[in-house]
């Protein structure tokens, strides 16, 4: 869809994004090989399933927070070291790739909590929903705004992704408002970094 619409360059230049995003994101795995044992032995006991589970979110939350923001912050010094000129437009697309990636972590401190309490079916139904959401929507946005509108797009899926793993995990639970507030907090700090584009009139 990407090619179609925004040409190779752009995707070679999303590609490139995405490499650094991936290194970043291998940090899951390692949070939730720490974190997700200790949650599961916890689920039979509330209380304690609580207190594990905040340690999870936090730790997901602080590492995409860090991460994320450094995305955004370094764009204009990563890309020139990383890639050289050639790649020049990813500096307006790494702030937006930096939000995405405090987002899916975001989304991910609740999807841990909800595999150590055995709601991967939930977890299952919502991701295929959110997939549908991205792809009904990444056509127009693509088309509008090339590379970004893909970004757009996979951002408003892992928005959906984590509202939907809150309110579940808040009904099983009663936890996250305090996770929830400091994301919300969070969130502002990226907006001098990133830039809304115009809606194109073809």
């Amino acid at each position: 869809m990407l090619n179609h619409f925004a040409g190779p360059v752009a995707v070679g230049v999303y590609q490139a994004g995405m490499r650094i995003f991936n290194g970043g994101a291998q940090a899951a795995s390692v949070l939730a090989n720490v974190f997700l044992p200790r949650a599961a032995a916890a689920a039979n006991d509330p209380k304690r399933f609580i207190a594990e589970a905040a340690r999870v979110q936090w730790a997901f939350i602080l590492v995409g927070a860090g991460f994320g923001l450094g995305l955004a912050i370094g764009a204009e010094l990563i890309v020139p070291i990383l890639f050289g000129p050639a790649y020049s437009s990813l500096v307006e697309l790494l702030p937006w790739m930096g939000v995405l990636f405090f987002v899916r972590f975001y989304a991910a401190s609740w999807g841990v909590v909800l595999t150590s309490a055995g709601q991967q079916s939930f977890r299952a139904w919502i991701n295929l929903i959110q997939w549908i959401g991205v792809l009904s929507v990444a056509a127009l946005w693509v088309a509008n705004w090339g590379i970004l509108g893909w970004v757009y797009a996979i951002l408003a899926g892992h928005v959906f992704i984590a509202a939907a793993y809150a309110v579940r995990c808040y009904q099983h639970t009663g936890m996250g408002w305090a996770q929830t507030s400091f994301v919300a907090a969070t969130a502002f700090a990226f907006i001098p970094w990133v830039h809304l584009p115009a809606i194109s009139n073809s």
